[in-house]
């Protein structure tokens, strides 16, 4: 099983590091745990309260070293850089290598994904209410809708999903440049 490594440094109010080696103390948020944009890993992890891997986007085709360009389509999630877990125990993410959004199910599996925009004219996208680069996500708990800051295309947006289809709606703002998102429920209708 993998666990996190000892050396592993949390972030400040998420954990306690452990200088006895083993693996950290961890408060998981009910019912799964503790969901982690593994970068570097090209996938999203679920891990339980003592670090151990639960579940885990799919992870057989990453190869060893660098990868090449045409390696990186047979990913699950292709650098990914922001997780929002929802209240059922699934998470939505930004799958960044793609600019797409993601929602990943309690066991790792990918349910939904945004199309992205592929085309280098970030007038086309816009035009198309397509998201250029999205940086960060929030559902504030919620497993059905989240809302997404996209960089490159000065946007918020809320997306929804209905009936396995995931739908963007019109850009709900526009900023200039947004890096971050986050949810208050308690202020939404």
């Amino acid at each position: 099983a993998e666990f996190i490594p000892p050396e592993w440094t949390p972030l400040p109010g998420t954990a306690t590091p452990n200088p006895t080696g083993t693996p950290p103390t961890i408060t998981p948020t009910p019912p799964s745990g503790i969901w982690v944009a593994d970068m570097a890993g090209h996938r999203i992890v679920r891990l339980n309260e003592r670090g151990h891997v639960e579940a885990s986007t799919d992870t057989s085709v990453l190869p060893t070293g660098t990868p090449t360009w045409s390696e990186y389509e047979n990913f699950a999630v292709v650098s990914p850089n922001d997780v929002s877990a929802a209240t059922d125990g699934s998470c939505w993410a930004i799958d960044w290598g793609r600019n797409r959004v993601v929602k990943v199910s309690v066991d790792g599996d990918l349910v939904a994904v945004t199309v992205p925009c592929d085309i280098p004219d970030p007038d086309y996208c816009l035009a198309q209410d397509l998201m250029i680069h999205p940086v960060s996500i929030d559902c504030g708990g919620d497993p059905d809708s989240c809302f997404v800051a996209d960089y490159e295309g000065n946007r918020i947006y809320k997306l929804t999903l209905a009936g396995g289809t995931l739908t963007a709606t019109r850009s709900i703002a526009e900023y200039y440049r947004p890096k971050k998102v986050v949810v208050d429920r308690t202020r939404l209708e």
